[in-house]
């Protein structure tokens, strides 16, 4: 049985907006479930995905947390991949200005066995640290709305 997924952090700025997105794919030659928790999607995206580090600090999350509950997941089949939506980064980490060095850390819970999804225990998590980025945050309309959402 070979299991393989390739986990890919994508940070994204725009004028107004700073977010992050979540992909998985199976480079395997089984189908992989993965639970949908560390690939949010929707309105609500779930808790915090990812662990962001910023010159070496942790920048603590600040968001709501969404328990989209047990039980819920994606069946990848080999070649494919699942696409998280946007984590806003602005709303819910404060990222101080100035130049930065940062990781973006994701935790994925994936398992092969269609009939152990019921228990976590059955699972592997596996940690993936996204390549450094370095992030210029200059733009005050960040820190704006990290403060209207707390």
């Amino acid at each position: 049985m070979d299991a393989v997924i390739q986990v890919v952090v994508d940070v994204n700025a725009a004028e107004n907006e700073l977010y992050g997105t979540m992909s998985v794919k199976n480079l395997g030659k089984v189908p992989v479930y993965v639970d949908v928790r560390y690939i949010p999607q929707g309105k609500y995206l779930s808790s915090d995905p990812l662990h962001v580090v910023c010159d070496g600090k942790n920048i603590r999350f600040s968001g709501s947390r969404y328990n989209l509950g047990r039980g819920e997941y994606y069946k990848i089949e080999p070649g494919e991949s699942e696409v998280s939506g946007n984590v806003e980064l602005a709303r819910n980490y404060l990222i101080p200005p100035g130049n930065h060095n940062c990781n973006f850390y994701m935790n994925v819970w994936a398992t092969t066995d269609p009939v152990v999804i019921n228990d976590d225990r059955a699972a592997d998590f596996f940690e993936t640290r996204s390549n450094v980025f370095n992030l210029e945050v200059n733009n005050s309309h960040y820190e704006k709305v990290y403060n209207e959402n707390h």
